[in-house]
């Protein structure tokens, strides 16, 4: 029992340990070498994000606009007629009212 618990303490230290070492070396290096390209990745997508985000702040800007506008129109349509009416009688006021003569 003992010889096999030594036999795995053995395999470990002279097996399993370089092992693990050389591919926590190899992902070290490859992470450092793939760096720049992360770096570009992100300055690329933090580019994009905020392009496509100002870009969608302004449409909903355009929509909001145009809707408030719309429902202005919708909302003073009816008073149309009423607007006509006042323009048409502050015309004839205008009109019969006298002007002073220039001296």
């Amino acid at each position: 029992m003992f010889g096999l618990v030594l036999f795995g303490l053995v395999l470990g230290l002279f097996v399993v340990l370089p092992i693990l070492v050389l591919v926590a070396l190899a992902r070290l290096v490859l992470g450092l070498a793939l760096l720049p390209l992360k770096l570009v990745g992100f300055a690329a997508k933090l580019t994009v994000g905020l392009l496509v985000g100002i870009l969608g702040l302004a449409v909903g800007l355009v929509a909001l606009v145009a809707a408030l506008a719309l429902a202005g129109v919708v909302l003073l349509l009816p008073l149309l007629p009423v607007v006509l009416a006042v323009g048409a009688v502050w015309l004839v006021v205008r009109l019969l009212r006298r002007r002073p003569v220039p001296a």
